[in-house]
């Protein structure tokens, strides 16, 4: 899962955490271990807000250059943070986007 990637780097209090609108849960929450999910509309909230939000900055057809990466990795100087995601990181969302149907 991304969501811990998401939520120490690009969600922090000092960066996107501050919005209002824009709200990850924190690491240590996660969903139900019981919970039945086939599709991210059965997500409960914050967690379905938060998938959509997230695809809104990926591009599924090359992955690689999904602003999500881009910005994140400080690649694209139209981000006005530094560098939130490692290598390690681009490539385990790089993986996760690769995977999505």
């Amino acid at each position: 899962s991304i969501h811990p990637i998401l939520s120490q780097s690009c969600a922090t209090s000092a960066c996107h955490g501050q919005v209002r609108s824009f709200s990850l849960q924190q690491a240590d929450e996660s969903l139900p271990a019981d919970a039945d999910i086939d599709h991210p509309r059965d997500l409960p909230e914050p967690f379905r807000t938060d998938y959509y939000r997230v695809l809104a900055f990926c591009n599924l057809d090359t992955e690689h250059q999904s602003p999500l990466l881009v910005w994140g990795s400080g690649r694209e100087a139209a981000h006005p943070g530094e560098q939130a995601l490692s290598p390690a990181d681009e490539t385990t969302i790089t993986e996760w986007l690769e995977a999505k149907p």
